[in-house]
């Protein structure tokens, strides 16, 4: 079954349980803990959450936007129908992230990914599968593959109108389960990071056998 899942939803209980309830800027008070980490084998699992849809063609197409395309310009996502900056002209999220990758004696490329602040219902599950992905395709187009992913997170919260959409999660996961973790494809012959499909289309890029419980609606605060 998913590992992610499990893991992705006993942060979001420690959250509920330990958190500390804090303002900030948005006027949407913020439930937080001050730090957590998660570790990653890619050989086992590509992670993508299963108790609710993750659209990853956004996910991965944002990932692009950044790394390949190297654009602040939300208009490349309008025009790939991906919305989820359009509040904003210029990529000012407020997540710092530090993404480093090193190969190691076996083969493999492992990559570490700390996340200054982190919305864990929104972002996280974005964040992880993007990465995740970009570690895979690095590898792959280096001659390795993909090894482990670690991430740590200083101030992972969930925002308190974000509370009813992570209980639903936690609902489905007790009472419906969890599925298998799908897997990725990739397109053999591209051999450059820099020529992967991005366009609307996604062509080099397949996330498959995801199956999942559906959409669960998150408020978005800014």
């Amino acid at each position: 079954m998913s590992k992610w899942d499990k893991d992705y939803l006993e942060l979001c209980k420690r959250i509920l349980e330990e958190g500390k309830e804090v303002e900030n800027r948005t006027g949407i008070n913020t439930i937080k803990v001050p730090s957590h980490s998660f570790h990653f084998n890619l050989q086992d699992e590509y992670p993508v959450l299963t108790t609710k849809q993750l659209f990853f063609r956004q996910a991965i197409l944002e990932m692009f936007w950044i790394y390949q395309v190297q654009s602040n310009d939300v208009r490349w996502l309008k025009e790939r129908d991906v919305h989820i900056w359009d509040e904003w002209e210029i990529n000012e999220d407020g997540i710092w992230r530090a993404y480093q990758n090193v190969p190691d004696a076996d083969g493999k490329l492992n990559a570490f990914v700390h996340q200054r602040s982190c919305d864990v219902p929104l972002g996280l599950p974005f964040n992880v599968t993007q990465y995740a992905t970009l570690l895979c395709m690095l590898a792959k187009t280096t001659g390795l593959e993909p090894g482990y992913l670690d991430w740590s997170i200083k101030d992972a919260h969930i925002y308190v109108n974000q509370v009813d959409g992570i209980k639903e999660q936690i609902r489905r996961m007790e009472e419906l389960g969890d599925f298998p973790a799908p897997s990725l494809w990739l397109n053999p012959e591209v051999k450059n990071f820099y020529d992967y499909d991005n366009s609307k289309d996604l062509k080099d890029v397949k996330v498959l056998n995801y199956k999942h419980h559906g959409k669960i609606k998150f408020p978005i605060a800014q």
